[in-house]
């Protein structure tokens, strides 16, 4: 009598055991895989059939902000939290890509967190993580602003030419225009912290014979609608200038 209810102890407990078990499982596999494809059925449909001359869809990235090497903790938590974090934006990346099919890739800025003061070895490593979660972007036409994370230019971390060069080396150019069907993109790197008048408004004099499209839209790490007047007075008075005298659209 009292081996069997041992045995039965056993039995229950080794249940237990294997509940526990397969609820981990389970947990483990919809939070790493299967959450992604739930979130993407509540997605807004977009058709894939588009009319190449009057449609476009226009993917907007912001602030991934690929965790660094500096300030996180060393291993092995600082590699798995890197490799927790690449791959949470490497399968969100990935859906939302599939979905969208997109024309345009804008990322807008801080694509790394420790960017303006990584060691040129950081920086790579960086970069090579970047093209690796994002490798569709191989296959569509992309635009990369940087900000103040990848450059400098907030409180006490001065940009410098150094770290803007090392961006343009990697990336693509802070200022000018990118051309892509009936769209014309503006980067402007307005920002926050300088006035710049007399500087953005030769920039934009020097844009307006690139300017050719019929819809412009400028892109910016940094909000322009919350800048002070002297840093969005040039784009607002300026550009409209030119726009109008060009018989051209400012969007």
């Amino acid at each position: 009598m009292v081996s069997v209810l041992l045995m039965q102890r056993r039995l229950r407990n080794l249940t237990i055991n294997k509940l526990v078990v397969i609820l981990l499982l389970t947990a483990a596999a919809f939070n790493e895989f299967l959450v992604y494809t739930f979130q993407s059925f509540r997605w807004q449909s977009i058709p894939l059939d588009r009319d190449p001359g009057e449609e476009m869809v226009i993917l907007l990235i912001s602030d991934p902000q690929l965790i660094g090497i500096q300030d996180e903790i060393g291993f092995p938590v600082g590699m798995l939290a890197r490799w927790d974090s690449d791959s949470f934006l490497r399968k969100t990346f990935s859906r939302v890509y599939e979905h969208t099919r997109p024309d345009v890739i804008i990322f807008l800025g801080d694509i790394m967190d420790e960017g303006s003061k990584a060691t040129d070895a950081e920086y790579q490593s960086y970069v090579e993580r970047f093209d690796s979660i994002f490798y569709e972007k191989v296959y569509t036409k992309t635009i990369v602003v940087p900000g103040d994370n990848d450059i400098g230019g907030e409180g006490s971390d001065f940009r410098t030419q150094f770290k803007v060069s090392r961006f343009e080396k990697h990336f693509e150019n802070l200022t000018g225009v990118v051309s892509h069907k009936f769209v014309d993109f503006l980067k402007l790197d307005n920002r926050r912290s300088h006035d710049m008048i007399i500087e953005t408004k030769q920039l934009i004099h020097n844009m307006a014979s690139r300017l050719k499209a019929p819809y412009r839209f400028i892109v910016n790490h940094e909000s322009m609608i919350a800048k002070p007047k002297g840093s969005i007075y040039p784009v607002s008075q300026m550009g409209f200038e030119i726009f109008l005298k060009n018989k051209l659209t400012l969007t």
